[in-house]
């Protein structure tokens, strides 16, 4: 099922499985995709939705807030670095975990594989 989102440049449709991550940017979004449109010039696109209004609208048990700047979708989860405390990304995208976050942060992924398979 495709959202509608809003963008700066209006309405966008998105299926929720082609968001890779969402970054926070003050009151928007930046919201990086698996696959842009042609007429993208960047890797994403400013949604006028804040992160928690995003957490609202997808799907909880594929989509996570590992710190309060990102939301990831564990679809595209490649490795959780301890030495670094980071997620990364199929995108080699790194994101960092708060240290408080740690353990749900595993806990929540471990979650979303034993679902998913």
């Amino acid at each position: 099922m495709k959202l509608l989102i809003h963008s700066m440049k209006g309405v966008r449709a998105v299926e929720p499985e082609n968001i890779i991550y969402c970054e926070a940017d003050g009151n928007h979004s930046k919201i990086y995709l698996n696959q842009l449109a042609e007429i993208d010039k960047k890797d994403h696109f400013v949604a006028t939705k804040n992160l928690t209004q995003l957490t609202d609208l997808l799907p909880e048990i594929a989509f996570y807030r590992c710190y309060k700047k990102y939301l990831i979708n564990f679809k595209y989860f490649l490795e959780f670095d301890v030495s670094i405390n980071s997620i990364i990304m199929t995108n080699g995208k790194q994101i960092k975990i708060t240290k408080g976050k740690k353990k749900e942060s595993k806990k929540q992924l471990l979650n979303y594989f034993e679902i998913s398979t």
